[in-house]
């Protein structure tokens, strides 16, 4: 995402893609090999010699001007443009055979979770990344371990990156990078032991590998976390001794309880946390959450459970939270469908609508990070004032093979209270619609999804034509809704 003042346009055409040569013997003829994801692109005769680097320019000439300097082969233009959020990049040989992909984002483990500015009285969390337009690119760290996961990532410690170079970020060592994390029973009882796991990978072998899990109770007022080391020896609720899953068992709580936790892990040299530092010093803030619960809701539809901090559960609470604020609470996404059920950490729980932000039950937004969709969504509009007209309305449209935003009745609980409250505006359900949005339109118009999506809004309440003349349609409540 190149860097450019507030309220001007981006200049895309300063995007570019690097490929690295790891062979340090051979070189690689690229010729007639292609980009066909995230943007087009066939390579022409052209090699990448072993060690070495080629750039894919969106424009070679822009290019060129912004970085005088680099001398490594330089390719393009590209058609198409790289999304500033997420967006999958594969790379085909001549035959059309892939050789490589991997999916960006600009949040989730590739980003760091920061205290957000303050809006309406509060803060809530954001995701930071200064190669989101701030100047930087992403780099890769390490070229021996995958590219394809977000910690093997960072923003460029040079400015505009290191194009047709060593990486400003490269390193040999890194901390082991963790991934699948996951606790089980997801909702447990009072009577529950809790068993949490977590994949660790690093250059070292698995048995210099360590890893503790650090947790307390959440309260107004939490105490210390509590650690306990994690263990990789087929007896810890891990799988196989020494393959690089860590488990470990955490005591049962009572009802209503909320645990947040997190992840530590050490190679012997480099260490890293999951969830990430909210702040330059190491402050875990914004954690893994679960609830407990012996209730034990369940329903013949899907349950969504949204799982916050207590004291963010007070403060977001209605009444207590300005409903005008967009700042996002860290959450815990619990989905039970059926006999299935599935967890997403570090989500974001705001506030949405427009004047449905004043009523009660809230209507509200649920963030999930791009590099963790769950059922392909990253984004869940939760509206339950008269949901139910919302998801027959999609029906209706469905039935007629119109587009339309996708949308299901759900059971709502948040610290396991129903949201919904049972009145004729929502029968005791929340409609889960869909935003409108990129996705939207890639899944409306597989075919067809790099046009512009225009959404409705007030002040104008009803659908008018003027002639043509765009510059109306926005004074009558018409907004882009995409890029």
């Amino acid at each position: 995402h190149p860097p450019h003042p507030d309220r001007t346009p981006e200049p895309p055409e300063e995007e570019f893609v690097e490929l690295h040569n790891t062979d340090p013997l051979n070189a690689v003829d690229l010729a007639g090999w292609s980009f066909d994801s995230g943007f087009s692109f066939t390579f022409p005769s052209v090699s990448i010699a072993a060690g070495g680097f080629v750039v894919v320019a969106s424009d070679p000439a822009a290019f060129a001007a912004k970085y005088p300097a680099v001398t490594a082969t330089v390719v393009g233009p590209f058609t198409g443009r790289l999304s500033n959020s997420s967006e999958r990049i594969r790379l085909v040989d001549d035959l059309g055979v892939q050789v490589d992909s991997l999916t960006y984002s600009h949040d989730g483990d590739w980003a760091q979770r920061r205290e957000g500015p303050l809006d309406q009285g509060h803060t809530g969390w954001i995701w930071e990344s200064i190669a989101d337009g701030g100047g930087s690119s992403i780099e890769l760290v390490n070229p021996t371990l995958s590219n394809k996961r977000g910690q093997n990532w960072l923003d460029s410690l040079a400015v505009g990156g290191s194009p047709g170079a060593v990486n400003s970020v490269a390193s040999a060592d890194v901390a082991p990078l963790i991934d699948k994390v996951s606790h089980a029973p997801l909702v447990p009882t009072s009577s529950d032991l809790v068993v949490v796991r977590a994949e660790l990978t690093d250059e070292q072998p698995a048995t210099a590998l360590s890893a503790s899990i650090h947790y307390r109770i959440s309260s107004n007022s939490p105490g210390s976390f509590t650690t306990l080391p994690m263990a990789d020896d087929g007896l810890s609720g891990d799988d196989l001794a020494g393959d690089g899953v860590f488990g470990v068992t955490l005591p049962a709580h009572a009802d209503g309880t909320v645990v947040e936790f997190y992840i530590a892990a050490s190679d012997g040299t480099q260490s890293r946390t999951w969830p990430g530092p909210t702040d330059s010093l190491g402050g875990q803030e914004a954690n893994a959450l679960y609830a407990v619960e012996d209730a034990q809701v369940t329903d013949a539809r899907e349950v969504y459970r949204v799982v916050l901090s207590v004291p963010e559960e007070n403060e977001f609470a209605f009444g207590s939270f300005d409903p005008l604020s967009n700042a996002q609470m860290n959450a815990t996404f619990i989905v039970t469908r059926g006999g299935d059920r599935e967890v997403r950490y570090r989500a974001g729980l705001r506030r949405r609508g427009n004047g449905s932000r004043l009523e009660n039950p809230r209507t509200m937004r649920l963030n999930l990070p791009d590099d963790e969709p769950w059922d392909d969504v990253v984004s869940l509009n939760l509206n339950a004032d008269h949901g139910y007209l919302q998801v027959f309305g999609h029906k209706l449209f469905a039935a007629a093979c119109l587009p339309g935003a996708v949308g299901r009745p759900v059971k709502l609980l948040i610290n396991g209270g129903d949201e919904a409250g049972g009145t004729s505006r929502d029968h005791g359900y929340y409609a889960h619609m869909e935003p409108q949005g990129g996705l939207s339109v890639d899944r409306l118009f597989p075919d067809d999804d790099a046009g512009n999506l225009y959404g409705k809004r007030s002040p104008g309440s009803e659908l008018g034509y003027y002639n043509g003349d765009l510059t109306v349609y926005p004074d009558d409540g018409w907004s882009k809704q995409t890029n």
